[in-house]
């Protein structure tokens, strides 16, 4: 029987699995099996987990056997509407709630946006759109937090009917838009749907603040230190600078290590600079991998800050760091990061966390939301917060 092989603990999420009764309809039953296929079986399991569901692991082994246990459970009404609703949301909206997401800034002299404005136009701005929803979130500080989703009707071919059948492509994403700094975070891990949101927000600034022709650009990452060096980096020279992108992004990153941020331990693992002679080329990038250079932290080593010194920028940066946090029992704890950021000059700022481990998601979010913030907190600055400290990483102080 299913009660042999799996074991639904009460206490907590699990409580509920039992004490709501959930019989799912035909096409939620569909919905759980289109989940279930969709998901990996790591994946699943790590779900089941956090609701304290687990199972025998000598007699359910593979996926399929997995999958038949759980769809005959739900039959049952033996787990909650949560865990469906859980498996649905981490098989078909994982953007929602990723540690990934894009950056781009508007060109535009914002007004005070208030809640009841914002939440009066959207109202009138939705009721005309037929293909594309901005759901209001919040407002703090002048920072908006919008659902956005984009609808697409599509076609397949159903060879038992011998009819077509239209369903709807939805791209959806969480959007943040910072008014008073004019920059935008879109939450997702895909490209395609960073670009179709991106163009939904355009049109909805566009509106929001009556501008025929807005422009939307990468982040604005731009500072000079007050030194310039010569061909073997001891003295003055002005024709051979750091480029003040890079200049920003070291600006970003050292303030990750700074004793008021939640993170400590920063170590770059790899970084790739652009060519010293394709500067603007996506295609012509040179990679350095820490393993290739003895380990330890790439930006500390002579190789790298010679290319730095020579005006190259930073295209891509991988890095390990620190998360201290509290836990629930009120002890601080470290957690390894492995963090990315992609600084595509023609296009947007990407920062992403590598972890995936299911079980400490709630850490990972929040060391990925402190991330962002200080990204936000940095970039807003009109001075530089760290330029002694790039100048002594660099070798110029």
């Amino acid at each position: 029987m299913v009660r042999d092989v799996i074991n639904v603990n009460l206490g907590e999420e699990g409580e509920e699995c039992n004490n709501n009764f959930f019989n799912p309809t035909d096409e939620q039953m569909n919905t759980i099996i289109h989940s279930l296929n969709t998901l990996n079986q790591v994946e699943i399991l790590n779900i089941l987990g956090s609701f304290n569901i687990s199972t025998d692991y000598d007699t359910i082994k593979k996926k399929t056997e997995l999958i038949q246990y759980l769809i005959y459970s739900f039959k049952q009404g033996m787990f909650s509407e949560r865990l469906f609703n859980e498996l649905r949301s981490q098989a078909f909206n994982p953007d929602i709630d990723s540690t990934d997401g894009f950056f781009f800034s508007f060109g535009a002299d914002t007004l005070n946006i208030t809640k009841e404005g914002l939440e009066t136009f959207l109202k009138g701005w939705n009721a005309v759109k037929d293909d594309k929803g901005i759901e209001f979130l919040e407002l703090n500080n002048q920072s908006a937090t919008l659902l956005v989703t984009k609808h697409t009707d599509k076609f397949i071919f159903d060879q038992e009917s011998m009819f077509s059948i239209k369903y709807n492509d939805e791209k959806r994403a969480k959007v943040q838009v910072y008014f008073d700094k004019s920059i935008v975070y879109v939450q997702t891990t895909n490209t395609v749907i960073y670009h179709a949101i991106k163009t939904i927000i355009k049109e909805f600034l566009q509106e929001l603040l009556n501008i025929e022709k807005l422009y939307i650009t990468p982040p604005k990452m731009s500072k000079n230190l007050s030194l310039t060096f010569n061909d073997d980096f001891t003295g003055a020279k002005k024709e051979n600078s750091v480029h003040p992108n890079t200049i920003k992004l070291l600006d970003i990153l050292l303030e990750l290590d700074a004793p008021s941020s939640s993170f400590s331990g920063f170590e770059c693992v790899n970084i790739t600079l652009d060519h010293e002679d394709t500067i603007n080329r996506k295609d012509a990038k040179s990679k350095i991998v820490s393993q290739n250079y003895g380990g330890g932290d790439l930006l500390k080593n002579k190789v790298v800050k010679d290319l730095i010194l020579s005006n190259r920028i930073i295209y891509d940066i991988e890095f390990k760091i620190e998360y201290n946090h509290v836990d629930n029992e009120g002890y601080i704890r470290k957690q390894l990061v492995t963090v990315g950021m992609i600084n595509d000059r023609k296009s947007f700022l990407r920062i992403f966390i590598k972890n995936s481990d299911y079980n400490i998601r709630n850490v990972i979010k929040n060391a990925y939301s402190e991330l962002t913030s200080v990204f936000i907190s940095n970039y807003g600055q009109s001075q530089l917060r760290n330029e002694d400290n790039i100048k002594k990483l660099l070798g110029l102080s």
